[in-house]
């Protein structure tokens, strides 16, 4: 793991603690630090790797564009430049073109830093490649993926990072294997009450539960993805409620459970257009019509 040398980091980690409130105590535990290695590292006497820094910020609720632009380091500059580059990647009309240029820059920066990210970067792109290319190759896609699949069940905890890796490259797997990684791995998701890596946790269980009712046999992971999403503190459980509700329903239907009601679905889509959220009932209604479930008077 790389070493960042800085000894002005530890101080600015300090600064940015403090002034959010963070005592050392709650930092120590999260970071699993005694308060000989806090001290040091806060005085500067001690580098860190980039997988404590990389925690730190989310667990600071800190981005590396906020972080980085103090300063002139290559390794920062690199990380906010892919970072840059993949939201590029969504917009860009050449999509192979730009893979490949995007893989070449990415692999360099591997090549110099020797970090796993770039890897896990290179990683996602090479099988997002892959099936752009062949359209089915999702074997080969998957092979591509398996320095990220070996990264995440090797982690005792999941940050913000691991989430939001996981989170990238999960519908990429066979569901049976998304569904055995998650369940292993959902302990390892780090209780916080910083609201990025909430929403983000909640689009995870969301996403997954979604993912899980592609097949009857998976759908009770469905049912407990869905709930697991209630348990996260979001400014908006209306959404939160409202997705959890429907998914349980699509659930219930396809075990053929006695807990699936119609007419609860159907009141659910007319109050939402009686509250003028059109958009959202209309996803709704995609979604129903996609489980072939039949609903009347929307």
């Amino acid at each position: 793991m790389k070493e960042i040398e800085d000894t002005n980091i530890g101080k600015i980690l300090k600064k940015i603690r403090t002034k959010k409130g963070v005592s050392t105590t709650a930092f120590m535990t999260a970071m699993a630090l005694s308060a000989s290695q806090l001290s040091k590292i806060e005085r500067g006497e001690q580098s860190v790797n980039a997988d404590f820094f990389i925690k730190a910020l989310s667990y600071l609720n800190v981005t590396f564009e906020e972080f980085g632009f103090l300063f002139k380091d290559s390794y920062f500059k690199a990380r906010v430049e892919t970072k840059r580059d993949l939201k590029n990647l969504i917009i860009d009309l050449q999509y192979n073109h730009y893979l490949k240029a995007m893989m070449v820059r990415v692999d360099k920066h591997y090549q110099d830093f020797k970090e796993p990210y770039f890897l896990h970067i290179y990683s996602m792109l090479d099988s997002r490649l892959i099936l752009s290319e062949t359209g089915v190759d999702f074997e080969k896609a998957r092979t591509a993926l398996k320095p990220v699949k070996d990264y995440l069940l090797s982690v005792e905890t999941w940050f913000e990072y691991e989430i939001g890796l996981f989170s990238n490259c999960y519908y990429l797997f066979p569901i049976e294997e998304t569904i055995k990684i998650a369940n292993e791995t959902l302990s390892k998701m780090k209780n916080s009450s910083l609201a990025r890596l909430e929403e983000l946790t909640r689009d995870l269980f969301i996403n997954l539960a979604l993912y899980a009712l592609e097949e009857k046999d998976y759908c009770t992971d469905a049912i407990d993805f869905a709930s697991q999403a209630l348990n996260c503190q979001v400014k908006d459980p209306f959404y939160t409620s409202l997705m959890v509700r429907v998914l349980k329903q699509i659930a219930y239907y396809k075990l053929e459970s006695p807990l699936y009601s119609e007419s609860q679905l159907s009141n659910l889509i007319k109050g939402l257009n009686l509250l003028d959220f059109g958009d959202l009932s209309n996803d709704f209604m995609i979604l129903l019509k996609k489980h072939e479930i039949p609903i009347s008077n929307c």
